[in-house]
């Protein structure tokens, strides 16, 4: 786990497939979403999962970014997690 941003933090999942790390971060994410107590007051949380596939030779900032993106691609579909899609990013 790496705090990427002020609000974003990284996190690696090792799976199977894509389909089993899409099955870990949609059991993850309820979890991350409990409320926290700060000073004796409740805090809600709410988290947006973005996921990249690692694939051999690839730099692992284009794997940050496309996590984040990813992230945007959750949000604009109403979602609590998504996988980076290229073809809906325009990356070939």
């Amino acid at each position: 786990m790496a705090r990427l941003s002020a609000n974003m933090i990284g996190l690696v999942i090792e799976g199977e497939d894509a389909d089993a790390v899409m099955r870990s971060a949609n059991a993850l994410a309820p979890m991350l979403e409990s409320p926290i107590r700060l000073g004796g007051v409740a805090v809600d949380v709410t988290v947006t999962v973005g996921l990249a596939m690692w694939a051999p030779g690839q730099n692992p900032g284009t794997l940050v970014n496309h996590a984040s993106i990813a992230i945007d691609q959750a949000r604009e579909a109403h979602r609590k997690v998504a996988a980076f899609n290229a073809a809906a990013y325009g990356d070939p």
